[in-house]
């Protein structure tokens, strides 16, 4: 979408500003630099981490309703099933939120307007796979 950051593109300014943000050092620089692409790294890593625990969640009860008795297969089973699930996933949610924050808040120290396109962007990411799970599966 225009107007938003991409996570791409704020790797991408990672690497090509860097030098920037700490004029007085180029080893300075480089240090904050590398601490920042560590730190990202650190949320790449949680975003698959994350979402193949959903995806797998996901499974596990298209599984459930899958092995009903077709009479059984109805709207209200369904919503039955993802209701048991709902806390798990508002769970996995919670502890993501609190390991982005941390991630962020570091990040943060090093690059306060880089940490702002960071929390927007996964905000937007997490608004956008709960829509295409909702619009999915509903």
């Amino acid at each position: 979408k225009e107007g938003t950051t991409t996570a791409d593109a704020v790797a991408e300014k990672i690497l090509n500003n860097s030098a920037d943000n700490n004029q007085n050092s180029a080893s300075a620089g480089t240090l904050k630099s590398e601490q920042i692409q560590k730190l990202l790294a650190q949320l790449y890593i949680l975003q698959g981490t994350y979402s193949s625990s959903v995806d797998s969640v996901i499974e596990q009860c298209k599984a459930e309703y899958h092995s009903l008795e077709p009479a059984q297969q109805t709207k209200a089973n369904k919503a039955k099933i993802v209701s048991k699930n709902i806390g798990v996933l508002s769970s996995m949610e919670s502890q993501c939120d609190g390991q982005v924050a941390t991630i962020v808040s570091q990040i943060s120290s090093l690059d306060s307007s880089l940490a702002k396109q960071i929390q927007a962007q996964y905000e937007s990411a997490k608004a956008a796979k709960k829509a295409e799970v909702l619009n999915r599966y509903s």
